[in-house]
């Protein structure tokens, strides 16, 4: 009997090994790429609705727009003209321009689509601008696509449908409603 040196792979063993591992790897990178466009969706998403309850809170507790400057109104305004971002707003009570607290960025490939608002009638209105507020005190919701924001001043019984759409793929949306009677934000 002659002894075998065992040390090592054969180079069929290798190649086998390697085979497995680049299908594993492919397979993991396809699942995972897939995955970031409704990830993005979904942050894109979350945010808002996290940004809405923050302008909610804010009115609430009745929080000063600046030392000395009492609010009036917190709120957000959106625009599919300007899709990537939306802008959260501080008016004083005296309804002056409002403060711009923050512009926010939505992740990338996730766009504000479309603005929906189902008035209390049924009549339904699709605005390319909009400014949901929040009254101080009660966080009475107020919404305004006129363009007078918080001079429109109206209370709103309407419910606000908000829809975030992925760039790459416009299968993929999501959509966010705050009820105008109660200020509940449902995603």
């Amino acid at each position: 009997m002659s002894k075998i040196n065992s040390q090592g792979f054969t180079l069929i063993e290798l190649l086998v090994v390697i085979t497995i591992m680049v299908t594993l790897t492919s397979l993991f990178l396809v699942n995972f790429s897939s995955q970031g466009k409704a990830r993005s969706l979904s942050i894109a998403k979350n945010n808002a609705v996290s940004d809405l309850r923050k302008m909610q809170s804010y009115a609430l507790t009745s929080r000063d727009i600046a030392p000395g400057t009492v609010s009036g109104f917190y709120g957000i305004s959106f625009s599919t003209n300007s899709p990537a971002f939306y802008t959260l707003l501080g008016y004083d009570n005296k309804n002056s321009p409002a403060n711009t607290i923050a512009t926010v960025y939505t992740p990338t490939n996730a766009v504000l689509s479309g603005i929906r608002v189902i008035r209390s009638d049924g009549t339904i209105v699709n605005p390319t601008y909009i400014e949901i507020l929040f009254k101080t005190t009660y966080a009475r919701t107020v919404a305004s696509y006129s363009g007078n924001g918080a001079l429109a001043n109206k209370e709103s019984d309407d419910t606000i449908r908000l829809t975030f759409t992925n760039v790459a793929n416009n299968t993929l949306t999501t959509t966010i409603d705050i009820n105008g009677i109660t200020g509940n934000i449902n995603q």
